[in-house]
C-alpha cells in the first residue's frame, strides 16, 4: 500500500496548476497586520518563483494559465508591499 502512495501523489501533483490569486479590497488590506503582510509577501514570492522557475517538463504547464497566475501574483504582491509601506511595517 505504501508503495502506491508516492507514485499517486507524484502523478496528482504533476497535473496541478498554480492558482490565480485575486487582488485584495481596501478593507482587506486595512485589516491586515504587519505579521500577516510578512507571511503573504513570503507566500507570494514563493509562488512567483515556482511559476517562473518550476520544472515545466513534468508539470504539463498550461502557458495561458501560467501567465495569468504570474501576473495576478505580481499584482497582489505589489498591493501588499504598498500596504506594508503605508503601515510602516518592518521585517527581519
Amino acid at each position: 500500500m505504501k508503495k502506491l502512495v508516492l507514485p499517486l501523489v507524484l502523478l496528482l501533483s504533476a497535473c496541478a496548476t498554480e492558482p490565480v490569486v485575486s487582488t485584495l479590497s481596501n478593507e482587506e488590506l486595512e485589516a491586515m497586520t504587519c505579521r500577516q503582510i510578512m507571511k503573504e509577501v513570503t507566500r507570494l514570492e514563493m509562488q512567483i518563483n515556482r511559476i517562473q522557475h518550476g520544472d515545466k517538463l513534468f508539470t504539463g504547464v498550461d502557458e495561458a494559465n501560467e501567465a495569468q497566475a504570474l501576473q495576478a501574483a505580481k499584482q497582489r504582491l505589489q498591493q501588499i508591499r504598498e500596504e506594508s509601506a503605508r503601515k510602516m511595517c518592518t521585517f527581519g
